[in-house]
């Protein structure tokens, strides 16, 4: 089966979905399974399109999410990340705040209500607005 049909999405929507943390660095890497136009072609290109990646309450914790900071420069459209309840600590905040800074990274929304920064994360983060 595949993940999507394509690589020119501009919203992926999965909050709440229960994905691991592998899916989530496949869809940020532009790593993602689509439809192959060849028996041997299984990789899709980078997903350059993506504007809204909404992957709240996931459960990704700060592993997953230093994975996706990581890929962030690589999204040139993502303006819009969601990671509400993924259990993120300072060291995930920390690592988005080094990708924000990132001058490829045009995102401009981060949202991450219901997860666990203490101050060092927060002020990591106001420091890279």
């Amino acid at each position: 089966p595949f993940l999507f049909s394509g690589t020119s999405l501009a919203q992926v929507l999965c909050a709440g979905s229960n994905i691991k943390i592998e899916t989530a660095k496949a869809i940020t890497k532009g790593k993602i399974k689509t439809k192959p136009k060849t028996a041997s072609e299984q990789e899709g290109g980078p997903c350059v399109a993506l504007q809204t990646l909404k992957l709240d309450g996931n459960s990704l914790l700060s592993t997953g999410v230093i994975a996706l900071a990581q890929a962030l420069p690589q999204l040139p459209r993502l303006l819009t990340l969601q990671l509400g309840g993924n259990g993120v600590s300072c060291d995930g905040a920390t690592a988005l705040a080094v990708a924000l800074a990132h001058p490829h990274c045009c995102t401009t929304t981060l949202i991450l209500n219901k997860n666990e920064v203490a101050m060092p994360g927060a002020h990591a983060l106001m420091e890279c607005v």
